[in-house]
């Protein structure tokens, strides 16, 4: 099943065609003021079994199944590890751990695919291994390595799979 939106106005015609689960899930962040539904989702990730990862800027991350219903979901704002203050970006690494970017805490945090926090990767700053507004993430399949871009500094960092850093 598909979900098509079409459009003919202002001379501009599209027409974006969007699987049933990802429908689903934009529903319901469209209904996101009811407590269990993600208002402003701003990443999202696929594991290895089909199970789909949303983050959102209340700092929700959700876990669906593959037909769009929500299977947990983990959510505490703050500083400590293992909260989030404004969570965006999102990749998975071949052991389906999931990869947030926690921009106002100037990280990276690695958790399992229930929620438990695995690691943090970067810091406060300017410097290497730091942020100021880290915006995504990604992992490379293969060798684990984690990048990182920033909204402010105009880079992209490398780190490796245990969150070290490589280059920029």
């Amino acid at each position: 099943m598909m979900m098509i939106i079409e459009s003919n106005q202002n001379k501009f015609q599209y027409r974006v065609i969007i699987p049933s689960f990802l429908a689903i899930i934009g529903m319901l962040g469209i209904l996101g003021q009811q407590e269990s539904f993600a208002i402003d989702p701003h990443g999202i990730t696929v594991d290895s079994l089909g199970n789909i990862y949303t983050s959102a800027r209340q700092d929700l991350i959700q876990k669906y199944d593959s037909n769009g219903t929500v299977v947990t979901s983990w959510s505490e704002k703050g500083s400590e590890p293992g909260q989030l203050d404004d969570a965006h970006g999102m990749a998975m690494d071949p052991s389906n751990n999931i990869y947030v970017v926690d921009t106002n805490n100037f990280r990276v945090q690695k958790f399992s695919s229930e929620g438990k926090l695995i690691t943090t990767v970067g810091s406060e700053g300017s410097g290497d291994g730091q942020f100021t507004h880290p915006h995504d993430v990604a992992v490379d399949k293969t060798s684990g390595n984690i990048y990182v871009v920033d909204y402010q500094i105009p880079n992209i960092q490398k780190f490796d799979s245990n969150g070290n850093f490589i280059t920029k």
